[in-house]
């Protein structure tokens, strides 16, 4: 995201103005449109607060031969050992209800 942000304001060739309204860049609309899931990759994690808390979801991918199922709860308590409740509770469970809009 760095990069493209960059890139649309700094590499630009022949563009002398901003081409998006309100001075938005290519991570805000990457923030407000794109949702990242990962399953064991402790990675998704690490890297949550270059991608966003808000764009992250944990996913069992269950019944998929790839699924954690029925190792999900010890999985999940395992990458998700040092995260704050909050973070975690969007990862495992808000992200996704308000994408799909679930009460």
């Amino acid at each position: 995201m760095n990069r493209m942000d960059n890139v649309y304001s700094e590499r630009a060739q022949g563009v002398t103005h901003q081409r998006f309204h309100h001075g938005a860049l290519p991570s805000d609309f990457f923030r407000q449109n794109v949702f990242i899931s990962f399953q064991e990759d402790a990675l998704g994690i690490q890297f949550r607060s270059y991608v966003g808390v808000d764009n992250l979801m944990w996913g069992s991918d269950y019944p998929h031969a790839e699924s954690t199922f029925p190792r999900s709860r010890e999985i999940v308590d395992r990458i998700f050992q040092d995260v704050p409740d909050e973070e975690k509770r969007k990862i495992v469970g808000d992200n996704v209800a308000r994408l799909y809009h679930f009460n």
